[in-house]
């Protein structure tokens, strides 16, 4: 039960001068019930960050979640190549707020994961999932000090999980780009339960009230 209405929160969404509002009103449109049911039933992991981050939800918490969304796309790194992983864990760690550990410092994760992305580009060796996979790491960090980058971590992430040949047998006889994008689809609504997870309801609930959002 949410003491926000359906109604003024769409409208809420609808009027956002940011870009995503009417992708998120839209989206939410489609899940009945009130803003808590809506929030329980979205399956877009991405639109659920971006709200959360729109909302005024903590940014600590945004990144935590980003942050378990995206981690397991660290095993498309090369092994020896650690610059992807480290950013991650400055994220997560400035996450938790462990002492000692800035939003410079995680910035300078983010440089070096940066790095090791133009260094997977420029490889011989190169793979598509390796390169979204250091970018969705990047990106995880930036959003210690980047709203949009949060959104911009799961779609890179999602973007390792559907160039995966290997993912291919989950959807054996569909075509290549409905494969990709039925991988998508799954991998967002995983995004979605694990920002549910870190992020409750009540917590998004809490600051729209608070800040006379809805």
């Amino acid at each position: 039960m949410s003491a926000i209405t359906r109604d003024q929160f769409l409208d809420a969404l609808r009027r956002s001068i940011l870009a995503g509002g009417h992708r998120a009103a839209e989206a939410l449109s489609a899940v009945p019930g009130d803003p808590a049911a809506m929030w329980a039933g979205c399956l877009r992991g991405d639109i659920l960050l971006w709200l959360a981050s729109w909302a005024g939800v903590d940014r600590r918490l945004v990144v935590g979640a980003t942050c378990a969304a995206v981690r397991p796309a660290l095993g498309y790194i090369p092994q020896g190549e650690d610059r992807p992983r480290l950013a991650i864990e400055a994220a997560e760690a400035w996450a938790r707020g462990e002492e000692g550990v800035t939003v410079d410092s995680v910035g300078g994760s983010e440089q070096a994961a940066y790095a090791a992305w133009v260094a997977l580009r420029a490889s011989t060796r190169s793979n598509p999932s390796a390169m979204a996979a250091s970018a969705a790491a990047q990106y995880a960090a930036l959003a210690a000090f980047r709203d949009s980058a949060a959104v911009d971590a799961v779609a890179a992430a999602a973007d390792v999980a559907s160039a995966d040949p290997a993912l291919a047998v989950l959807f054996a006889g569909a075509a290549d780009a409905l494969a990709r994008g039925l991988v998508r689809t799954a991998y967002m609504a995983a995004v979605a339960d694990c920002v549910r997870t870190q992020i409750p309801w009540p917590v998004v609930e809490a600051v729209l009230t608070e800040r006379g959002i809805a």
